[in-house]
């Protein structure tokens, strides 16, 4: 036991103070990584949130060009005017 301006101040028995400051480091490098991890975590939200209405949009023209391209391809009865329709095939 040592004394310190009289509180007492005790070093378990053969601890070396090495392993008290890796102890000291570590704890401190886990702390910083994760504020590191907030940090990223936080952009990749804020930047879904931005992006959320693009790609909502995206989907509904999708949707729509689908839908287009069933009318283009079926007659007002439902059967299919063109079957197998590529129009970057040549043979077409």
């Amino acid at each position: 036991m040592a004394e310190q301006n009289g509180s007492t101040v005790i070093m378990g028995k053969g601890v070396p103070i090495t392993v008290v400051l890796f102890l000291i480091v570590q704890t401190v490098t886990i702390a910083w990584w994760a504020s590191s991890t907030d940090t990223r975590l936080t952009n990749i939200e804020d930047w879904h949130k931005t992006n959320q209405t693009i790609t909502e949009r995206l989907v509904k023209i999708e949707a729509t060009l689908v839908n287009i391209e069933w009318r283009l391809n079926h007659r007002s009865d439902g059967s299919e005017i063109r079957s197998n329709f590529n129009p970057y095939l040549k043979e077409n």
